[in-house]
């Protein structure tokens, strides 16, 4: 997430392109090289899209750490819609 303008991302990343293609396929997104890094990189940062793969992931859990921020996903989007962050300091919808 970028803390500034709380646009929610995400990333992956892979040596081989052809790989990311079929993501883009299927979930949307952008590829951009990572030159010094030597691969590619995916980012997916519209919110329909990002919905969409979450929806993915609750077929099919990931098996990493990610897993507890990827379900918080649609909650960060409720609470957005719903200003919290914008929310009087105290307040419930703050401390949601």
């Amino acid at each position: 997430m970028n803390e500034s303008s709380g646009q929610l991302f995400i990333t992956v990343s892979q040596k081989n392109k052809f790989l990311l293609d079929g993501l883009v396929e299927l979930y949307g997104g952008s590829i951009y090289p990572m030159v010094k890094q030597g691969c590619y990189t995916l980012n997916i940062t519209k919110r329909e899209d990002i919905l969409n793969l979450v929806e993915y992931f609750k077929k099919r859990p990931a098996r990493s750490a990610k897993k507890q921020r990827l379900h918080l996903i649609p909650k960060y989007y409720l609470l957005k819609d719903l200003n919290a962050h914008k929310a009087l300091p105290g307040s419930c919808l703050t401390k949601s």
